[in-house]
């Protein structure tokens, strides 16, 4: 199974920084950056379970980010979380591959509501996975 990794992707350091503290302490690996290039340098480099990104960031938009990831890893899981959830953002955001659009600010317990939702539909693949290959474990 695909190690969990939470990557999240904002312009705001201390943002990063403060996800990254409250994440590490519940238990979860934390990758971070702070611009889409450095984003897809880290995609190239390391497994990623989900992707939560902003959607304002200068050089690469989180819409522009996602189509790179997606064209890089095709069953990536992206979400976006945006002080800008316009309906005209959420409608792009979906075309683009994401899944989500959140708001923000928004709730700790809105962050953990989705990653508890894509660690679901990560087990729910591998077990798709293994009964397909006809294999135990």
């Amino acid at each position: 199974m695909r190690e969990f990794n939470l990557f999240v992707v904002d312009d705001n350091r201390i943002y990063l920084d403060m996800v990254k503290d409250l994440f590490e302490y519940a238990g979860l690996k934390v990758l971070c950056a702070d611009s889409g290039k450095e984003a897809l340098e880290i995609v190239k480099e390391k497994p990623i379970g989900l992707i939560l990104t902003d959607f304002n960031m200068p050089g690469m938009n989180g819409l522009v980010l996602a189509g790179k990831v997606l064209e890089m890893v095709p069953d990536a899981r992206i979400r976006m979380i945006t002080s800008d959830p316009s309906p005209e953002v959420t409608t792009l955001a979906m075309r683009a591959g994401i899944s989500r659009v959140t708001a923000k600010p928004c709730k700790l317990k809105e962050i953990q509501d989705i990653i508890d939702e894509e660690k679901q539909w990560l087990i729910a693949s591998f077990r798709e996975a293994v009964a397909t290959q006809g294999k135990e474990v």
